[in-house]
């Protein structure tokens, strides 16, 4: 019986080292498409907001990205806010998994911009009102 124990034992601690291998934000899968919440914005003119956005793998998880924004349209000024740190980590460190826009509305309209990472672009439009 007690055999049976520390096999049982034994057994359960391999699961476990097995499952537990690997580093979780060490995914070098194929990316697949860039996620931003939220996706349509409404901002009041002169106020800012921010846009998350990460690039997720076919396995719905993050991956390290370097991001950018382009296509800014009119009536916007779009930037990467460079305080923000996605990890809770001692000393903070930015492993690129997400990034933080600030989003400021300068006039009122629809307009939009487009987020780029890992060859992967996602547009984000943004109702601006007075």
């Amino acid at each position: 019986m007690q055999r049976l124990i520390r096999c049982s034992v034994l057994l359960g601690m391999l699961a476990a080292f097995w499952a537990c291998s690997g580093h979780p934000t060490n995914n070098s899968g194929t990316p697949t498409f860039i996620q931003v919440d939220p996706t349509v914005l409404s901002v009041t003119q002169g106020l800012t907001t921010g846009v998350v956005a990460s690039v997720m793998d076919e396995n719905g998880l993050s991956i390290a990205s370097d991001f950018s924004v382009s296509n800014i349209g009119p009536g916007l000024v779009v930037f990467r806010d460079p305080n923000f740190l996605p990890t809770q980590t001692i000393p903070p460190t930015d492993i690129g998994h997400q990034a933080r826009f600030v989003v400021a509305a300068e006039a009122a309209g629809a307009t939009s911009f487009i987020v780029n990472a890992s060859g992967l672009t996602k547009t984000v439009t943004v109702n601006i009102t007075p």
